[in-house]
Order: C-alpha cells, then structure tokens, then sequence
C-alpha cells in the first residue's frame, strides 16, 4: 500500500502470533507431551486462518482489483475458505465449552469453601482442585483441625453447590495420606 519497501506488519505478526506457538509445540515434542504439542499446533492453525481473513479483509477494504478465475475455480476456494474455518471452528466450539465448565467448576469450588469453611472461621492453607479427575476431586488443609461432623456435613452439600461426583479430601495433620 506504500511506494517505500518494508512492512513491519508481517514480522510482527510472525513474531507475535506465530511463533510462540511453535516454539510450544516443538517443546511438547521434546517432553513427549502431544497435549501441548497439538494444542500449540491447533493454535498456530486458527492464527495463520485469522491473519488470513484479516489480510482478506484488508485487501477488499482496500479495493485491489479482483484476480479473474474461471466460476468452478471460485467455487473449489470457496469451499475450500468454508471447510477451512469449520475446522477451525468446531474444535474451537469444543475447547471454548470445556473451558467454559472448567470455569464453573471452580467457581463452585471456591464458592463451596468460603461458605462452608472460611466463614465459620477456618483458615484454609492447602487447597488443590482436579476437574478432570472421575470423580473431581477437591483437596483442602486447614490451620487448625476440622471437626468431622463439619466435613460430613460438607460432603452433603456439595451437589448443592454443583458439585456432583465431587470427592472432598480434607487433610487434618501430617498422618493424612494424599490418595
């Protein structure tokens, strides 16, 4: 869009939009983690699609002529730029809800806690929560120790607080053994 040569635009976005998520995935493969490894690499996938539609959309902005192609050819692109962002977005849909219920999880986690125990008076020192555990698991030390009919009481109400298939692990004193 300038007579003078350069752009920073570009490297920029490479900089910051590309290769931070390569450098995750090659760190996944060199910890043999291919969470991280995909993960990075489904990112790296949606940057490159949306600096694409960025570009795109510059480029109309910016009314540079239009290329002639044959009407199948527009079509085969079309159908190509359509798959190629439903396979962005599908997965994108997916990650978003599982994040959206790690999210509420928590919040139900903290909420249970600060009801039930730190409003009665309990300092909590410790507190580990595990969403992906079947059942989740919520561990949780305190100052000072708990009464047991306190912590029955509080494994009874957490489908209350949403929390069902939730195990509640309070841990009174070093003889307690993380299972």
């Amino acid at each position: 869009t300038r007579l003078e040569k350069g752009n920073p635009i570009p490297g920029v976005a490479i900089a910051t939009a590309l290769m931070p998520p390569l450098c995750t995935a090659g760190y996944g493969i060199a910890l043999g983690n291919f969470r991280f490894f995909f993960g990075s690499l489904f990112l790296y996938s949606i940057n490159c699609v949306f600096i694409c539609i960025a570009t795109f959309a510059i480029v109309k902005y910016l009314k540079y002529p239009a290329k002639e192609i044959d009407e199948n050819k527009r079509k085969q692109v079309k159908y190509g730029i359509t798959a190629i962002v439903l396979l962005m977005l599908i997965p994108s849909i997916y990650f978003a809800y599982s994040l959206y219920e790690q999210q509420k999880f928590t919040q139900s986690v903290n909420d249970f806690i600060n009801k039930e125990f730190t409003l009665e008076g309990n300092t909590v020192i410790y507190k580990r929560t595990n969403f992906n555990n079947k059942p989740r698991l919520i561990e949780l030390a305190f100052l000072s120790k708990i009464p047991d009919s306190t912590i029955d009481s509080a494994e009874n109400k957490l489908t209350e607080y949403g929390l069902p298939d939730t195990k509640l692990l309070v841990m009174q004193d070093s003889t307690d053994n993380i299972q």
